[in-house]
């Protein structure tokens, strides 16, 4: 650090707030590279994971068949209690091969009840599951499916659905 001579006091104050504007900002550098250091340690120790993507779903729709396209064109939101199988697509887009989709199917009843879990692992394009009819048939009331990234950062579309009338 250069200091120099002056009889102007206000020279001499102006170069040492200088001076401790480096040895605080010098100060707050060393604090930070002790952080990062100590938070990687902790991590590597403790095997901390993050797992982020840019892959994205969208368009949730459910049907009870797809036909020759590789997804529900139209979106239902209810169904009969004899329909053979209720089938939910979403559209992955952004996908590396290999990303994890998870597909679970609630009966919301007194309590929310998990029929059925799966996860597709893929890449860009529609992803899909589906159940398939008990041979009683599907019990009226409300359903709901949630599809997610299985990502740290990833928000989970869901969507409800109704089973309503007779056989």
């Amino acid at each position: 650090m250069l200091f120099t001579a002056s009889s102007n006091p206000r020279t001499l104050s102006h170069v040492q707030s200088i001076n401790l504007f480096y040895i605080m900002r010098r100060s707050t550098t060393t604090q930070s590279l002790i952080f990062l250091t100590f938070l990687t340690i902790f991590c590597l120790g403790n095997s901390c994971e993050f797992n982020v993507s840019t892959a994205n779903l969208s368009d949730l729709r459910l049907c009870s068949e797809i036909g020759d396209a590789s997804f529900c064109e139209t979106g239902m939101t209810s169904f009969s209690p004899g329909a053979p199988q209720f089938v939910a697509t979403s559209k992955l887009g952004n996908a590396p091969s290999g990303t994890k989709v998870s597909f679970h199917w609630y009966y919301l009843g007194d309590e929310k009840i998990l029929i059925d879990s799966v996860v597709y692992e893929g890449e860009s394009g529609y992803v899909r599951s589906w159940l398939s009819k008990p041979q009683q048939g599907w019990p009226e009331g409300t359903y709901e499916i949630v599809a997610k990234i299985q990502t740290d950062n990833a928000e989970p579309l869901s969507k409800q659905f109704e089973v309503v009338g007779a056989m």
